[in-house]
């Protein structure tokens, strides 16, 4: 079934059981496909915009052509991981109850707040999200809430690395039984002595568990040692599900020759703080910890303007995003991990424990530098939104004060 939007003054977009929102067809002209209950025209980024919004909702053509020039710019009508990971996959803290035991209804609340502010997908369980520091059983909790608010609206990918192959084994299997898109392995960390033999072998024998698109975690600060280009050529071929990279402290200069050994269908990330000009010598996007752990607005806006070629309003995001870190650089090197934690309190999150070990209090003095410090981004991001998507972003902050207070 095929409807066009020409042949009405309205269409109806269904999205999830009793979802739905209404394009003004008359003046949008866009058409509407159905596939499988879940496509819309080359729009797949418009169905899970409107999926976060949580109900029916009544759009300007001016708003659903805008969301269509994003998808169509962002491929995102291509279900393989290949073509779903892009832009900003927010790596999601994990947050604790005090006693270091996951605290799951923050969790989901969290996955809401991320949603809610538009990231194109998640990045679960890896350096923010704490998964090293956590046990196995909490690892596999803490996705389980995780999945139970995404439910398919955008693509996860589940950090499962450990310091040997069994550990990432079984989260694997565990990530696909609950519907996990992607996994992230790091290099297996500690025993940094291993060969390139022993490196190829742990991550065959996680594929052959796991049988699933695996994004190779590169962070050789972690690790305690690095992967060149050529090993991960070597790895790919190896390991058929091998999709991508996260290159987690790399430099432009270092992407550009990830990217001219590898192939142009090779997903790779890099820091948020470069993706001008990142994404424009065919990065696809950041996993993105800094700035859009507690700002993701910040991430969200900036590459989506990049895929819309508004390149002055990137350019002047991400010089905010810079401003930003400069300012916290010296809390960060005070308080840690704190920085998080205290970024998300005043972002509205109760958060009880981030993260899971004893963190340095924050002062009321420096707290409150901190607060000015989030306003000024927060309100800088804001006037630099584009009409369009300030319209989206007002409707989800109306659905999550809905949703907060009940």
């Amino acid at each position: 079934m095929s409807p066009s939007c020409g042949s009405s003054r309205f269409c109806i977009i269904e999205l999830l059981p009793g979802r739905a929102f209404l394009a003004d067809a008359a003046k949008a002209k866009f058409e509407i496909e159905y596939v499988s209950g879940l496509n819309c025209h080359g729009a797949q980024t418009a169905i899970h915009n409107v999926i976060r919004s949580r109900g029916a909702r009544q759009v300007s053509a001016e708003v659903a052509c805008k969301i269509q020039g994003i998808a169509d710019m962002a491929g995102t009508n291509d279900m393989s991981m290949n073509k779903r990971a892009k832009g900003v996959m927010a790596a999601m803290p994990s947050l604790f109850d005090g006693n270091g035991e996951p605290d799951l209804p923050m969790m989901e609340r969290l996955t809401d707040w991320y949603l809610g502010h538009g990231v194109h997908g998640l990045f679960v369980l890896g350096s923010m999200g704490l998964g090293p520091a956590s046990r196995i059983d909490q690892r596999k909790a803490i996705a389980e809430a995780v999945m139970r608010r995404v439910q398919g609206q955008v693509p996860v990918i589940l950090h499962i690395g450990a310091a040997e192959p069994y550990t990432s084994c079984e989260l694997g299997e565990h990530a696909q039984s609950i519907g996990v898109n992607a996994v992230a392995i790091v290099g297996p960390y500690y025993y940094n002595d291993r060969t390139e033999w022993d490196l190829i072998e742990h991550f065959k024998m996680v594929d052959a568990a796991t049988n699933l698109p695996i994004l190779l975690y590169n962070n050789r600060a972690y690790s305690g040692y690095p992967m060149p280009p050529e090993f991960i050529a070597k790895l790919r071929d190896a390991v058929p599900n091998l999709f991508g990279m996260k290159l987690a402290d790399g430099t432009i200069r270092q992407a550009i020759e990830y990217l001219n050994v590898l192939t142009s269908e090779f997903v790779l990330f890099i820091p948020i703080d470069m993706m001008l000009p990142g994404m424009l010598i065919g990065v696809k996007g950041s996993t993105a910890s800094g700035v859009p752990v507690t700002v993701p607005e910040a991430g969200v806006q900036m590459v989506e303007a990049i895929w819309a070629k508004d390149y002055e309003r990137a350019q002047k995001i991400q010089v905010l995003m810079l401003e930003h870190s400069m300012r916290m650089a010296p809390l960060r090197k005070i308080y840690g991990r704190t920085t998080t934690l205290e970024g998300l309190r005043l972002r509205g999150l109760p958060v009880k424990q981030y993260a899971r070990w004893p963190s340095k209090p924050m002062s009321a003095e420096h707290l409150k530098l901190y607060e000015e410090h989030l306003k000024r981004i927060v309100d800088g991001v804001h006037d630099l939104s584009a009409p369009a998507l300030t319209a989206i972003s007002d409707a989800r902050r109306h659905h999550r004060r809905k949703v907060f207070s009940s």
